[in-house]
């Protein structure tokens, strides 16, 4: 999908909120996408801690124009998120180099095993990337 958003868009390229990822059409699972979307009322920030209290709109969120910061809350739900996406991914015969990456599945039980953690806390870093298809 390229390096940038807009690249991405000129190659029809879909933003997954789940992943923070711009993916092919083949890739994309509009369908999980939308139930993660959905599944509770996210909230975004522009710095770590929220210590600016500045929130940004889902709907900016979901443009995937920015790094931004969440919750441990979303960073949690996006693992279990991720796992059903791989599954369907394998299904469906393509999957992208983030989510066949060995490595995030480690660090997703990291994720999941952490119980020190604040649910509310805004520690995640959620960086666009433009992962391979």
């Amino acid at each position: 999908c390229g390096e940038n958003p807009a690249i991405a868009r000129s190659r029809n390229c879909s933003f997954d909120l789940i992943s923070f990822a711009w993916q092919t059409p083949e890739c994309f699972d509009g369908p999980l996408v939308s139930e993660f979307s959905a599944y509770q009322p996210w909230s975004f920030y522009t710095d770590v801690f929220g210590r600016g209290n500045e929130t940004v709109s889902k709907d900016i969120a979901e443009a995937g124009d920015s790094n931004l910061w969440v919750t441990w809350n979303f960073h949690v739900v996006h693992c279990t998120f991720m796992w059903r996406q791989m599954h369907r991914a394998y299904e469906k015969g393509w999957i992208d180099a983030h989510l066949r990456a060995y490595n995030h599945t480690l660090h997703c039980q990291g994720v999941l095993l952490d119980h020190e953690t604040g649910w509310k806390d805004v520690v995640t870093a959620a960086r666009v990337i433009y992962p391979l298809c």
